[in-house]
Formats: C-alpha cells, structure tokens, sequence
C-alpha cells in the first residue's frame, strides 16, 4: 500500500504485513496502520478497497488509502480531472497511447516501478522506464539476456571449440586493453589530481602545446574530471546535465553504488541547476541526488565543487507538473 504523508505530503511505500507503521521517505513523520486491517484481511483486498474509493472519488491511490486509514482528511487529498489519477511522469506514455490512463493509475508511482523492475530483473533504468511506459515489453528486454538451449540430445557441432577459443582470445584481448588504459587510472594520488597530456620536454614548447598540465584531458563525451590529492571525484563538467549525470555514475567510485535515474527542475526552480535523481544501492530508502549547475562563462555543466568529494543528498519533494526527463 501507500501512505501520503499528513505534514509534507509525499507518498511512501509500506508493507503492513512487515510493519505496524511507516516512516514517510521524506520528512520521517511516523504514520501508524494499525487500522489496516479494516480494509480488508489481505493486501488483495486492501488494495481492491482503496482502489474503489480512489475512483468513485477521483484521488490518488496513496491519498486513498490514507483517507481510509484516518491518516490524512479528504481535503489534503490529491486529485486530478479524469477517471484516473496516476503518476503525472506516465502523462507522456498516457498521452501518445502506450498506456491506458487505467494501466498508468495501477503501476503506481513510476520511479519506484521502474526501479522495483531493474533491481529484480537486472535491467538498466533506461530500459526499466520503457517498459514501465510499456514502450517495450519485459519479454522483448529479457530476451537477449538468456542463451537458449540446445536441444535435447543434439551433439554441439564441431566447430564448437574452435569458436570457443575465438571468444576466449577476444575475451583475453579485451582484458588486455582494459588494463592497459586503466593504468593511467592508478597513477599516484598528485598525478591523479591533474589528469592531462604528459608535459612537453622542450623548454620552448608553446602553451597549448603538452605544456600546461594542469588542465584535465576531456573523455570522448566531452566529461572532464577533476580529483583531489587523493584521488577522489571532486568535480564533473560536460556539454550538459545528462553527460554530467552518466559520466559521474559510470566512473569507477560511483559505479557499484550509483545508477542514473532521471533529470529533473532543482527545487526551488532555477533556470542554471537541474537535480540529477540517481539510485543510491547503500540507501534503497528514497530517491537520492545531485545538483548540477551551468557555468555561465563558458556554457558547460558542471557537479561538485572542485575542492570536496561529491556526495549525494536526499532528493526533494517535486511540484505535480515538474518535467522529468528519464536516463
């Protein structure tokens, strides 16, 4: 089920058969379900109760069964015109016909569908939101994940371990490479901090020519990394926010917790920041995120501030009509 907080208004998720309470994801206001029971005897029913009263009285699933619940009065109840409330961020899928305004209202909130879709079935968020817009299919996504099987009985052809010790070699050549150009990667924490062309010998060597080393050589995406004397990600710039986003969470001290989620208006509005929403795997608990900003002076986006090691931070409430723009 889920919950529309009393004091700020944002919906949580929570499980009453795990827990007699929730915590709302974004102030922590404890809200009890000691009623639940009154909906219903098992989460099938919960779930048909506050869906009959969400669409006789037009309001979001979360306000539904917080009304019930006596968690929140009718008045703080969200609505929007149409037989169905769902998640403003299918409105698109919604509009251009891949989804029902029925199927949308019952996927819930789009985030945590698609987010519930890439952890179980290991998926990128990319394809997560496709499907969650039923632009494609599950099956369609899985399908190139699973090797079929011979058929039972058949004998492999004899060609067989000659492809074998084709992919082991370009599997071994590709090892190879990665190596090789992660050495400059693993250079000591001073070099690290000015990561560029090697300087030029000459004396004479014109600016601009290898001699200035303090400049950052940019990646093939126009992402350009600054570290710290000890080699942490102090500051990400690029040609915009979405190169930004994915080129911090690529980068190998991101890339095992960080995953990119979507880009979205920073909260209060501002036309030189836009959040970076990314799924933080050390704290599944909410959104988390990253303000990117443009620099005025030269046009790029930029994280962090150059001197300190980026960090995320609990991502805010966003206004119904924020434009969301998934990775």
């Amino acid at each position: 089920m889920w919950i529309r907080c009393p004091k700020c208004g944002r919906s949580t998720r929570a499980a009453f058969n795990i827990t007699l309470g929730v915590n709302c994801v974004s102030c922590g206001k404890y809200c009890s379900l000691a009623r639940a029971t009154k909906l219903g005897a098992t989460p099938q029913a919960r779930f048909q109760m506050a869906l009959g009263f969400a669409r006789v009285h037009r309001v979001d699933l979360a306000s539904a069964y917080s009304i019930l619940l006596g968690i929140i009065p009718f008045s703080k109840a969200l609505s929007i015109p149409g037989s169905f409330d769902y998640d403003p961020g299918f409105r698109e899928a919604v509009e251009r016909g891949f989804l029902t305004a029925e199927q949308a209202f019952a996927r819930g909130d789009r985030p945590l569908y698609a987010t519930t879709l890439a952890l179980n079935h290991s998926l990128d968020m990319k394809t997560a939101f496709l499907i969650a817009d039923n632009r494609m299919q599950r099956a369609e996504a899985l399908q190139g994940m699973i090797e079929p099987e011979s058929p039972e009985g058949s004998h492999p052809p004899a060609t067989r371990p000659v492809w074998s010790a084709v992919r082991t070699a370009g599997a071994l050549a590709t090892i190879t490479v990665m190596v090789l150009t992660s050495f400059p990667s693993r250079q000591t924490p001073a070099a690290r901090a000015n990561v560029a062309a090697p300087p030029s010998t000459s004396p004479g060597a014109a600016p601009g020519a290898g001699s200035d080393s303090s400049q950052p050589a940019p990646k093939r995406s126009g992402a350009v990394f600054q570290f710290d004397q000890e080699g942490r990600v102090t500051e990400v710039s690029g040609p915009d926010p979405k190169v930004v986003l994915s080129e911090l969470c690529a980068h190998e001290q991101f890339i095992q917790n960080l995953s990119p989620v979507a880009l979205a208006p920073a909260v209060p509005a501002s036309p030189g920041t836009r959040l970076g929403l990314v799924r933080d795997m050390r704290d599944l608990s909410g959104t988390r995120c990253v303000a990117i900003h443009r620099d005025p002076s030269n046009g790029r986006w930029f994280v962090g501030d150059g001197l300190n090691p980026i960090q995320t931070q609990e991502a805010p409430s966003l206004p119904p009509d924020a434009t969301i723009t998934p990775m």
